[in-house]
């Protein structure tokens, strides 16, 4: 296992010190954890303070410990291991990860019950940690899926499939996804205009912690939002 950069050093230390099964499984949980909490610095995710460059090492660690989702982002942005942008970006590359990750996603979600919820009581608890962060690195793959799509990184573009890859992601509460599907909603972009709609994915997305979820639904209280009670009215003072 390749140690975290210092930003992420409380992390490293609390799961070799927790972790008493070292092992293959161990090590990959720790780099999905890790290009997690690259990604919350990269984007101001999660009540995270945006930090790109310690973002930036999170996610080239992450990779480096065998982490595919962050191989996928990458090779989106053409990070080397070096920990600066050493080669070109590859996004017919990063398009076939994330497309390979999100297809996986399907028999991962198929293993948990109607309820939603990851029961262990047939499967270890290393195995069912493990069920867990594959869940959440197949999430990120289809919020990238989504922003591939509508950019035409790798693909070309559809703004149909992107909806629908933001709108799969947002179910499973990706704050990021939720912020982009809003942003669809909020601008009409192949879908019906609903301002009602876009704020109250901001909001979620901003109850999960995205600062720009908090800082696009500022920019709706100051205008209001009719059909919102808590935002019909502009609202200087809630927008702050």
């Amino acid at each position: 296992l390749i140690p975290p950069p210092s930003a992420s050093i409380s992390l490293y230390n609390s799961f070799m010190n927790n972790d008493s099964n070292f092992n293959a499984t161990s090590i990959q949980i720790m780099a999905e954890k890790m290009f997690q909490e690259g990604w919350d610095h990269l984007m101001g995710d999660h009540f995270q303070t945006i930090d790109r460059q310690a973002g930036q090492a999170l996610i080239i660690r992450a990779m480096l410990n065998g982490s595919t989702v962050a191989k996928g982002f990458c090779a989106f942005r053409g990070w080397g291991s070096s920990g600066s942008d050493s080669k070109n970006p590859n996004h017919a590359e990063a398009y076939a990860i994330f497309s390979g990750v999100s297809k996986g996603f399907t028999n991962l979600n198929n293993t948990n019950n109607s309820d939603g919820l990851t029961h262990t009581s047939s499967m270890s608890q290393q195995s069912s940690k493990s069920m867990s962060v594959e869940l959440n690195a197949s999430v990120n793959a289809l919020a990238m899926m989504g922003y591939f799509c509508r950019n035409g990184y790798g693909t070309e573009v559809n703004m149909g499939d992107s909806i629908r890859w933001f709108a799969n992601a947002a179910k499973k509460k990706h704050s990021w996804a939720m912020a982009m599907l809003a942003f669809c909603y909020q601008e009409g972009d192949e879908i019906m205009r609903d301002e009602v709609k876009a704020y109250k994915l901001y909001k979620k997305s901003a109850e999960l912690g995205y600062a720009k979820a908090m800082f696009n639904m500022g920019e709706i209280c100051l205008v209001g939002v009719r059909g919102v009670t808590e935002a019909e009215d502009p609202d200087h003072d809630k927008a702050m």
